[in-house]
């Protein structure tokens, strides 16, 4: 081989490793700013979504808010809940209306449930800790 065919393969090999080395090199710095940049726009994104459903939420809750005072300062609403405590007042109970129910809870109780808990375990229930 010549000298000047030396050279020339000396330089092509030389000039193709420095372009090599050059394109891995900025590859690989394009391919981190990338990365860097796709990051902060996803972070940046979310965080707007976040203030977005923020802002709806506070706007939700202070048209609920808004609705209920402005119910709530109604004339037929507060009527009506005059009439209902007043009415709740006059309701007189009749102990005999609630007493059936309590005298069949009870014998439940003592019969049925105080046989199969005593078949069970061999002991007498506290029945009067049970229906009090």
């Amino acid at each position: 081989m010549s000298l000047k065919f030396r050279l020339i393969w000396a330089f092509t090999i030389s000039s193709t490793l420095t372009i090599l080395i050059l394109a891995t090199v900025l590859g690989i710095s394009l391919h981190n700013d990338a990365t860097i940049s796709f990051r902060e726009s996803a972070k940046e994104d979310l965080t707007a979504k976040r203030e977005q459903k923020v802002w709806q939420i506070q706007n939700l809750i202070s048209l609920v808010r808004n609705q209920l005072t402005l119910e709530a300062s109604s004339d037929q609403v507060q009527q009506a809940t005059l009439a209902f405590t007043q009415s709740f007042l006059e309701i007189k109970t009749n102990s005999s209306e609630f007493s059936a129910p309590n005298d069949k809870l009870n014998r439940y109780y003592k019969n049925e449930f105080g046989a199969e808990f005593l078949r069970q375990n061999g002991t007498q229930p506290n029945i009067n800790s049970l229906i009090t």
